[in-house]
């Protein structure tokens, strides 16, 4: 029986990408507004990461925007950060912008929503029928 890492790492890859490997080997495209404006990270067991990228580096950077059942390291390198997560996930979600991530006790006066999603509503148009 071979021995698989338990988790899963991230690190940013070729540009507008982030690297997932372990018990998930998959990329994330990411779009180009989160290298200007950020992203978050929402993973199953509650953890909330935020990243970004260091303007004058040009390198990915990763911080923990909220701690759930996950332990996690942000192992920091000159050329970006690579986030070791050691638990299993069930699902783990992307989403890019300034307001992705709000703080549990902003008022409603901010107005900040927790996730911002660019999603465009197609209406159907006229109805198929069969005989």
């Amino acid at each position: 029986m071979r021995n698989r890492p338990v988790g899963v790492q991230i690190e940013a890859s070729d540009g507008h990408q982030l690297r997932l490997t372990g018990d998930v080997e998959t990329l994330l495209h990411l779009p180009t507004r989160a290298k200007t404006e950020g992203f978050s990270l929402a993973i199953s067991d509650g953890s909330l990461i935020r990243g970004g990228y260091d303007v004058s580096s040009d390198c990915c950077r990763f911080s923990i925007g909220a701690e759930g059942a996950a332990i996690i390291k942000i192992m920091r390198a000159d050329d970006g950060d690579r986030l070791d997560i050691g638990w299993r996930i069930d699902w783990i979600t992307l989403a890019c912008g300034s307001d992705t991530l709000c703080p549990i006790d902003a008022g409603d006066a901010q107005d900040m929503r927790q996730l911002v999603l660019d999603i465009s509503v197609i209406q159907a148009v006229g109805v198929v029928t069969h005989a």
